[in-house]
């Protein structure tokens, strides 16, 4: 499959300032699957300066970005998810795999607006 597996976490420290690639991650606050351009809403926010690349190469690509920005980014949903994950017949998969895209909007609701989030990104192709 060509395509990203997404993940979006709060900081353990709180979030008061962008996340480094030392910072670890907390309460996991979304998760999709997208296709190869999955990507693309946090790209277009590095550019504008309202995200930051934190590592690339898709082995992960880790990002951080205010809640506000995220929020805005999935008010329609989430960017390029799929609702039902694909897997190949190949694919090693554990029982922490979801299979599904989701998102508690509950949590998000409970963060600041200028919280800064973890956006993990795995290549999937």
């Amino acid at each position: 499959m060509l395509g990203w597996q997404v993940s979006v976490y709060r900081q353990r420290d709180g979030g008061a300032g962008p996340a480094t690639a030392d910072s670890p991650e907390g309460e996991k606050l979304a998760a999709w699957q997208s296709g190869w351009e999955g990507l693309r809403w946090i790209d277009a926010l590095v550019k504008t300066g309202e995200a930051i690349e934190i590592e690339g190469g898709g082995y992960p690509s880790r990002y951080t970005l205010p809640v506000e920005r995220f929020a805005d980014a999935i008010a329609n949903g989430l960017p390029g998810a799929h609702a039902t994950w694909g897997r190949g017949p190949e694919d090693i998969v554990s029982d922490k795999w979801i299979g599904r895209s989701v998102v508690d909007d509950a949590s998000i609701a409970r963060c600041a607006p200028s919280e800064w989030l973890i956006v993990v990104a795995f290549d999937e192709s």
